[in-house]
């Protein structure tokens, strides 16, 4: 038998001795032995109550952990414990194949139930952030979050999640009109007419910038004639709303008529006028260069 406390691990290790080693080893023979590929389940099952902070991290990120030590593990005292856990736990929700995923589901869901109520920020966060496009999160994981108190764990649900429906959406916004979550929410690919009508209603300058900035996003025609007459004053809203992908020929016109002589060139330029349309803007144009001579 080698010693206990000695520097550095040999290459293999007998059960026996991995098992000498997660009982009286030293704090670095632990925690080497924490971060091994070749220990059995109930070793690292065993090291997840280990009296050291470092050695109950470095079982966190072993992605040989059972699935079972991730119940204590998210109830760990040390925040790095469990701020590393929510890094690795969310990840396993699309890296399985569905038949080791079913067996071990229940497990992952109530760890990622637990660290999604958290009391420290931080993992909540990284929770959040490792969660926020994967789809086939647990739903009841991906509402809590959305709906968090801090808007630097919602948000990137708000804005990337698949799992939130137009209605989860429009909840949201009419029951929080913070800045950050409506620019979220704006943010989001293939925004809906329904929930682009829902943040233009906040009134909220950001989020409207943000909304005409989303190319994917979906906004009805009588909503952005709105918006442009509101642009004469809010002059922000201008560059995107010259950049947006479809134009009506009217909203076009009407765009001509008041912005700066750099959109104005990017109006002339769209390659999607009609030949009215495009005369009609370069006469503008014209009477503008006329009139700074």
């Amino acid at each position: 038998m080698f010693g206990l406390g000695r520097s550095k691990l040999p290459e293999k290790l007998s059960y026996e001795e991995s098992r000498a080693l997660a009982e009286k080893g030293s704090d670095k023979a632990r925690a080497d032995l924490a971060g091994r590929a070749d220990l059995r389940p109930e070793v690292l099952y065993f090291l997840a109550e280990d009296p050291s902070s470092e050695v109950r991290r470095r079982i966190a990120a072993n992605s040989l952990t059972p699935r079972q030590a991730y119940l204590i593990l998210a109830r760990d005292a040390d925040e790095a414990v469990r701020a590393e856990l929510a890094g690795r736990v969310a990840k396993l929700t699309g890296e399985q194949d569905q038949d080791a995923q079913a067996k071990t589901q229940r497990y992952v869901e109530e760890t990622l139930e637990l660290l999604a109520r958290d009391q420290a920020v931080r993992v909540r966060r990284i929770l959040s952030e490792a969660l926020k496009s994967v789809a086939d999160a647990p739903p009841q994981v991906i509402q809590s979050l959305a709906r968090d108190a801090e808007d630097v764990v919602a948000c990137p649900i708000l804005e990337f999640s698949p799992l939130l429906s137009e209605q989860d959406l429009l909840e949201i916004i009419s029951t929080s009109g913070a800045t950050s979550r409506l620019c979220a929410i704006s943010r989001r690919r293939d925004l809906g007419e329904a929930v682009s009508d829902a943040v233009v209603r906040c009134n909220d300058r950001a989020a409207v910038t943000e909304l005409l900035s989303n190319t994917s996003a979906q906004i009805r025609e009588e909503t952005l004639d709105s918006l442009i007459d509101a642009s004469v004053k809010q002059t922000s809203w201008q560059p995107p709303l010259v950049a947006r992908p479809v134009l009506s020929a009217s909203a076009v016109k009407k765009l001509a008529g008041f912005v700066a002589e750099s959109l104005l060139k990017k109006l002339q330029s769209r390659s999607d006028l009609d030949p009215a349309t495009a005369a009609a803007v370069a006469e503008v144009g014209r009477r503008f260069l006329e009139a700074t001579a």
